[in-house]
C-alpha cells in the first residue's frame, strides 16, 4: 500500500477519484455497464492504493442531499418480476447498509429502492447488481451439477430446493464478510468508518421522517442443508477487495463475473 504525506499529494488522488466515480455513475446511467464496470474497477483499485474509502470522497465538498434512487433491474439485463425476492432484498439491504444507504422495497414487484448520498448509492448499486448476477448464476450453475451427481447416485430428491438453499447460503456468508472487513480495517481507516456510521444515521433519520408505509419481510428459503453450505462455501471463499468484479482469478480466490 501507499502512504500520502502530503496534503497536496492526498488532493490530487482524491480528485482523480472523484472523478472515477463520477464518470462510472455518468456511464452507468448512460447504460454502458461494462463501461462504468471498469471505470468503477480502477476507482476501487486506486482507493485501495492509498488505504481510501468512498466515504474520503466527499470530504470538504458541499454536504450531498439525501434520496431516493430506484434500481432499474432491466438496464442490467434483468428480468422485472411482480413478486418480491426474499434474497434479493437481503442482499441489497447488507450492501446498503454497508455503504451509508438504507432501502425500501415495493409491494408486489422485486424492485429496489436505495435511500442515501448519491456517491453511496452510486457504489452500493454496482455492488447489489454485481453480486446478484453472481449468486444467480452460480447458484444455477452449482445446482446443476449437485443435480446430476444425485441422479447419477439414484437419489434425485437430495437436489430439491437446493439452489435457492445455495442463494440464501451466500447471501448470509457474504453479510458476515463485510461484517468482518469492517471490524478488520485499520487505525488509518478508521476515518472512513466513522463517515459512513454518520452518513447511515444522517439516513436513518431522513427515512424516519417520511411517511413510508411497512412491509413484512419474505419469508427465506432454507429447505437444502447441502445447499445452504456450498453456498456459504463459496461467498466465504470470494475476494471481495479490489477489482474483485473483475473476472478474474488469483492466488486461488474466487472473482464474480
Amino acid at each position: 500500500m501507499t502512504d500520502i504525506n502530503e496534503e497536496a499529494d492526498l488532493e490530487k488522488v482524491l480528485n482523480k477519484a472523484r472523478k472515477l466515480q463520477e464518470k462510472a455513475a455518468g456511464e452507468g446511467e448512460l447504460g454502458n455497464e461494462e463501461y462504468a464496470k471498469n471505470i468503477a474497477t480502477a476507482l476501487q483499485n486506486l482507493l485501495l492504493k492509498y488505504k481510501l474509502s468512498t466515504a474520503d470522497l466527499v470530504g470538504g465538498a458541499e454536504a450531498e442531499p439525501i434520496a431516493n434512487h430506484s434500481i432499474n433491474w432491466d438496464d442490467h439485463d434483468f428480468e422485472k418480476k411482480n413478486r418480491r425476492k426474499g434474497w434479493l432484498e437481503n442482499l441489497c439491504r447488507i450492501v446498503a447498509r454497508a455503504h451509508g444507504c438504507q432501502i425500501l422495497v415495493v409491494p408486489r414487484s422485486d424492485r429496489i429502492v436505495l435511500v442515501g448520498k448519491k456517491s453511496n448509492v452510486a457504489i452500493a448499486e454496482y455492488v447489489s447488481v454485481t453480486l446478484r448476477r453472481a449468486a444467480e448464476k452460480i447458484s444455477w450453475s452449482e445446482y446443476d451439477k449437485f443435480w446430476r451427481e444425485c441422479d447419477k447416485n439414484r437419489c434425485r430428491e437430495r437436489a430439491k430446493g437446493y439452489q435457492g438453499s445455495w442463494i440464501e447460503g451466500f447471501v448470509g456468508r457474504i453479510e458476515e464478510r463485510f461484517k468482518e472487513a469492517a471490524k478488520e480495517q485499520p487505525e488509518d481507516n478508521s476515518r472512513a468508518l466513522v463517515i459512513i456510521k454518520t452518513d447511515l444515521d444522517e439516513v436513518n433519520d431522513f427515512m424516519s421522517k417520511q411517511r413510508y408505509g411497512r412491509c413484512t419481510r419474505v419469508s427465506r428459503n432454507i429447505s437444502n442443508s447441502q445447499g445452504v453450505s456450498d453456498g456459504r462455501s463459496y461467498a466465504g471463499g470470494m475476494d471481495l477487495r479490489g477489482n474483485a468484479v473483475g473476472g478474474a482469478r488469483r492466488g486461488g480466490k474466487k472473482r464474480l463475473d
